[in-house]
């Protein structure tokens, strides 16, 4: 259980961080 609370987390870091770089890219674009 621990460990899927982990990946849950981790996969919500790395979505946010890959929202964040849309981001800047539409920014730039």
């Amino acid at each position: 259980m621990m460990a899927i609370s982990y990946w849950l987390n981790k996969l919500e870091k790395t979505s946010t961080a890959l929202q964040f770089v849309d981001y800047c890219i539409l920014a730039i674009g």
